[in-house]
């Protein structure tokens, strides 16, 4: 009698075991409806390859570029099946229009050439600004498109165009000496990039990011023109 009751108080956890994981799996599948950092935990890693080779490589001009040798990448080094010969729309743009941590077919390009039904290039690339896109145009320019569309992100777009025009030794031509002079100077201590990676990964608005900071570093900060204020 004892052990029947023991087979059966088994079997009712186990069942209950069960009862519970397919609780947790729907409770998972419906957040991830509605929360994007659930459905990027929670999805099956089918999506991603599991690849040694890197998605950038080194690039004199631009800092860094597509690697055509990376899985989703074409033979110039951005995010399409192919590269095209031509097409009736091509995107410009930074990590946004690449479509960093999604699926290809759900960055905004692939959305709008879903809904359009036509070619649309991608040619976005995280890192990427205003000034990167104009080094490439020419490139978009030989799809013979009949639209071109930038995309622009005001949270680092400036900034890299600040990188590439520090790169490229263009701040020359725009730029007060006196001012290079001083930008030299912040550079020493930590560069606006550095400064600009911080504020992002506080996960905090910029007063509470300084705040956070020893106070003689959080007065340097503050004094910076580098912090940007709501």
């Amino acid at each position: 009698m004892k052990s029947k009751n023991r087979i059966s108080n088994f079997f009712a956890n186990m069942g209950l075991v069960g009862v519970s994981l397919l609780f947790v799996e729907l409770a998972l599948r419906l957040a991830s409806v509605f929360f994007v950092d659930v459905d990027l935990i929670t999805r099956p890693p089918s999506w991603r390859a599991e690849t040694s080779v890197p998605g950038l490589v080194d690039d004199d001009r631009l800092g860094k570029r597509g690697n055509p040798e990376y899985w989703e990448h074409d033979a110039r080094g951005f995010r399409n099946p192919s590269a095209l010969s031509s097409a009736t729309v091509v995107a410009l743009g930074d990590s946004h229009t690449y479509g960093t941590s999604v699926k290809s077919e759900e960055s905004w390009p692939n959305i709008i050439s879903a809904h359009l039904g036509t070619d649309v290039y991608n040619m976005g690339l995280g890192g990427y600004a205003s000034t990167h896109s104009l080094e490439n145009l020419s490139i978009a320019i030989e799809l013979n498109p009949e639209l071109i569309i930038f995309g622009l992100y005001f949270g680092n777009d400036f900034v890299n165009d600040f990188a590439f025009a520090q790169r490229n030794d263009l701040l020359l031509k725009y730029v007060d000496q006196n001012v290079l002079a001083e930008i030299s100077k912040l550079d020493s201590q930590r560069t606006i990039q550095e400064e600009l990676g911080f504020l992002f990964r506080s996960g905090r608005n910029n007063e509470e990011a300084v705040a956070n900071r020893s106070p003689s570093e959080a007065s340097e900060i503050a004094k910076s023109p580098r912090v940007i204020r709501e």
